[in-house]
């Protein structure tokens, strides 16, 4: 009976053992944490691997007798070959200069320039003439010309003449608004000084592109160099923006104020039409007893005249939220709200600089918020509809803020005065010239292409640092397709197609933040090994003390048998 009592001892703890045995691997594999495989070697050499080229595509044009020793037909090739060694020596100087601030991750935005001869064209030719003739003419020429036909081309237009006629000091250069360059020279027109004079005007129009290329290399490695006064107006990256324009009147006891919102339509439609980079909604209100939040300061001009002053100290309570109602559509898009203010309580009511001045626009901008311009009126109506006349200067100022707020800078001929030249600047009637699309086009698709590097290498650091961290096949498929299309804006950028290639980085940039903010990802952060033991060792220790001890009982026994 004693020798069946150890053999059935024998088979329940054999029984346990096997269980165990079997039971413990299923348990680990079934509760282990899934971790999709990610392409981390391609997210650390994307990294690596920042370097941008884009090139910047030129027809050039050059009239009969430019040249008094014959344009040969290496003029195109000379005229390249000058501009990319030019923006090569300074990109060299560069990197000699900062040598010991940058590291090896930080991208380089390498330019390089096409040119093709582009021969006998009567556009160029009959703009010319007129730039030579009547500089005031050659934009309403242009803007018949080439409105419709330069708005969906990447190539820039650049026509040169030379004449050597000495009554003219200062060659003339004109910027139109439509990727058209007129180089009209008066010098001595041998084929060498040409191509010295025009590639430094050419080059001079991309010059402070270029320095802004650089200081992005320079926030990369220095986070403090990021932290500037630029990207704290410049509001965040959005493929969709919301635009609220509001008008507040004080008190309509005093007048009542309504606007035309065809009017407001028929200037902002046209600017947001060129600026085809982004989606807008557009939307308006108008508020009555919008009373400010801050009193303001009644003060005496020169003339002895009262006025109502509000200094640069009380801007930032200018808005009054607790009454002032910004209500938008329910949307992801971030908003940008401008506002007129009508200060029928406190007229007139004028910004003072901090030498005491008043403000000449009488309007200030809110970083990454919008726009307030204050418009005095005055009117003994007791109703008033806002005629063109007025809100034409309003609308000017709003697109002014709209275009700080989006970062789009104008694009000067930085070295006019060394050049000695005269530099005429088309005004564009939409309020955007392509130049300028251009160049926001380029900085947003290489801002997009940094955030996104930035935002995978975070990842990549993450999980490899959280071992437990959930990965579901869902992140792989977002950082794969942010990488695909990280390489496609970049290829994009290369053969000059703009618009492809911001489109390109947007979505890269967009796909490494959903793969980044994902759900099932962020669950994970605050789960660490400390929980799984205090979950699963009140189980697990209980039933595996008296096993253990069986074991070592059952050894002991054996011990003890075969020494007998």
């Amino acid at each position: 009976m004693g020798q069946l009592s150890v053999d059935n001892r024998r088979t329940i703890l054999g029984s346990i053992i096997l269980v165990l045995l079997i039971l413990l691997p299923i348990w680990w594999k079934t509760t282990e944490v899934y971790r999709a495989a990610l392409p981390l070697s391609r997210i650390e050499s994307s990294e690596k691997n920042l370097d941008t080229i884009f090139t910047i595509n030129i027809l050039l044009s050059t009239l009969p007798g430019t040249c008094i020793d014959g344009c040969s037909d290496d003029f195109v090739s000379n005229l390249q070959s000058s501009l990319n060694q030019l923006y090569k020596s300074a990109q060299n100087d560069f990197l000699k200069s900062k040598a010991n601030e940058l590291v090896d991750t930080s991208p380089n935005v390498l330019v390089q320039f096409k040119l093709r001869s582009k021969i006998n064209d009567s556009d160029h030719i009959r703009l010319m003439q007129t730039l030579n003739e009547d500089v005031e003419k050659v934009e309403v020429l242009e803007e018949a010309m080439f409105a419709s036909r330069h708005q969906h081309e990447s190539a820039y237009n650049v026509v040169i003449s030379c004449s050597q006629q000495i009554e003219r000091k200062k060659s003339t250069v004109y910027l139109g608004s439509n990727r058209i360059l007129l180089i009209s020279l008066y010098d001595s027109c041998q084929q060498d000084r040409i191509v010295s004079k025009a590639t430094r005007i050419i080059a001079g129009l991309f010059a402070e592109e270029q320095l802004d290329y650089f200081r992005l290399k320079q926030q990369k490695t220095n986070l403090e160099a990021s932290v500037d006064l630029e990207n704290m107006r410049t509001i965040k990256h959005s493929n969709e923006y919301q635009l609220s324009f509001n008008l507040f009147n004080a008190d309509p006891r005093e007048l009542l104020i309504s606007w035309d919102t065809r009017v407001l339509d028929a200037y902002i439609n046209p600017f947001l039409e060129r600026l085809n980079l982004f989606n807008f909604t557009v939307s308006s209100q108008v508020q009555q007893f919008a009373s400010l939040g801050i009193q303001p300061v009644l003060k005496t001009d020169k003339s002895g005249a009262l006025f109502n002053s509000i200094s640069l100290s009380m801007l930032p309570q200018f808005i009054n939220s607790a009454e002032w109602n910004f209500a938008s559509a329910v949307s992801s898009a971030p908003p940008l709200n401008f506002v007129l203010y009508i200060p029928t309580k406190h007229w007139p009511l004028k910004i003072l600089k901090s030498s005491g001045e008043p403000l000449e626009t009488n309007s200030f901008l809110i970083h990454r918020w919008g726009g307030v311009s204050i418009l005095n009126l005055n009117i003994t109506d007791s109703s008033y509809v806002l005629p063109e006349e007025d809100l034409h200067p309003v609308m000017e100022k709003f697109i002014g803020q709209l275009r700080n707020l989006l970062d789009i800078k104008p694009v000067l001929l930085q070295n006019a005065s060394k050049l000695n030249v005269n530099i005429h600047y088309s005004q564009a009637s939409q309020g955007l010239t392509l130049w300028e699309l251009d160049r926001l086009t380029r900085m947003r698709t290489i801002r997009c292409l940094i955030d996104a590097s930035g935002t995978l290498n975070s990842l990549s650091a993450l999980v490899t640092k959280m071992e437990n961290m959930v990965i579901l096949d869902t992140i792989n498929e977002k950082v794969t397709n942010s990488l695909d299309f990280m390489s496609m804006s970049k290829i994009s950028l290369e053969q000059n197609q703009l618009r492809d290639a911001y489109l390109n980085a947007s979505k890269a940039i967009d796909f490494a933040e959903s793969a980044f903010f994902d759900p099932t990802m962020v669950a994970m952060l605050y789960f660490p090994d400390e929980h799984k033991f205090a979950v699963y060792l009140p189980l697990f220790f209980p039933l595996s003390v008296p096993v253990i001890l069986a074991i070592f009982q059952e050894i002991k026994y054996m011990r003890q048998k075969q020494s007998v």
